[in-house]
């Protein structure tokens, strides 16, 4: 059997924030949520080197000021993967900053001119 890896999971993160199953909050370099005693963190990236964007995923467990890295995922724009997880990263993004209520908002302000 094939072993299950945090990129595996990634479908299932993103349905599960875009249907609010899922609340990310911001820290201090990006986005988490609290999934039992699990930790998964998402920030985005750019390499001056090579001029690269890049995503990063993990899975974490154990204290915020030490936690264990269980698994993880980079991707950079020119890679395959880059599409689901910066779709994870963005999906976590607009969870954290509520956007989904603030464009509501807007649009009824809108509304009302």
């Amino acid at each position: 059997m094939k072993m299950k890896t945090l990129e595996d999971l990634l479908p299932k993160l993103i349905k599960s924030t875009e249907d609010k199953k899922l609340t990310w909050i911001v820290s201090s370099t990006g986005f988490e949520c609290h999934i039992g005693n699990q930790d998964v963190k998402t920030w985005a990236w750019f390499d001056e080197g090579s001029e690269t964007n890049f995503v990063t995923v993990q899975l974490r467990a154990g204290p915020d000021f030490n936690p264990t890295i269980l698994d993880s995922v980079t991707a950079g724009d020119f890679e395959s993967n880059y599409n689901i997880v910066s779709s994870l990263h963005s999906a976590a993004r607009r969870s954290a900053h509520n956007v989904d209520a603030i464009i509501e908002n807007i649009s009824d302000k809108l509304d009302k001119l």
